[in-house]
């Protein structure tokens, strides 16, 4: 009788100790998770948006050509007004729209800004005389004579821009990517991790509940081994 308020608080303690490891271990998982989580969140978010956002400016730039192309075939001062502010509403819009993928991505920062540039050169330089030319044209030889200019100097620089302005939002995806498998990569080496410790716990709880219960189990172990010599010394006699 002695011994069972003894057990009983054994027992408890076990209990005890088995409900401990086991809020300590999805603490540290819940919490481990959490901090790899907002660790590449952010990032993956970014690189995504920028993308898009990019990709947004590709159809701006897109629509600048097609803005100064509209200004060549129009021959009325109404028609040549109308496009010329189109084609500054999209030069703004695509400068904005390359700030912001350059605020997003700061490490391609340098990048876009050359994007920027070369953009700039395009319609500030390559087809400054077209756009002077085309804006005032309104008779044929004048029309004719900026649609054969927009042919042979502007229309030509837009393809090899457009191209590099989707290679940097094909990289900027390449970073989303790298960073998502960084994320799983980070996370499997957790979980891994994780159920390494959880065994080690639970020998180490095991251990500690084995030494714990040891002094209550040897008396019961002692008292059962002599019952059975008992039977086996009457059974001869």
């Amino acid at each position: 009788m002695g011994t069972e308020p003894s057990l009983r608080k054994r027992s408890i303690f076990a209990a005890a100790l088995f409900i401990g490891f086991g809020f300590l271990m999805a603490l540290t998982a819940t919490n481990e998770m959490r901090r790899i989580d907002a660790g590449y969140r952010g990032a993956i978010e970014r690189q995504a948006t920028a993308a898009y956002v990019l990709a947004n400016a590709n159809r701006l730039l897109v629509s600048e050509r097609d803005d100064i192309a509209e200004m060549v075939i129009d021959n009325t001062a109404g028609g040549d007004a109308a496009d010329l502010s189109l084609l500054k509403f999209d030069q703004t819009s695509f400068a904005q729209s390359l700030s912001r993928a350059a605020a997003l991505m700061p490490e391609h920062a340098d990048g876009i800004a050359a994007l920027q540039g070369r953009a700039d050169q395009v319609i500030g330089e390559d087809c400054k005389p077209v756009i002077s030319l085309a804006s005032t044209a309104t008779r044929d030889a004048a029309v004719v004579a900026s649609q054969q200019l927009y042919r042979a100097a502007c229309a030509p620089k837009f393809p090899a821009l457009v191209k590099d302005v989707n290679k940097m939002q094909a990289l900027l995806r390449n970073d989303r990517n790298a960073q998502l498998a960084a994320l799983a990569a980070a996370t499997g080496h957790h979980i891994r991790f994780t159920f390494r410790m959880i065994m080690f716990g639970f020998i180490a709880v095991l251990t500690i509940l084995f030494y714990t219960f040891r002094p209550w189990l040897s008396p019961k172990a002692q008292d059962a081994a002599a019952a059975i010599s008992t039977r086996h010394s009457m059974g001869h006699g």
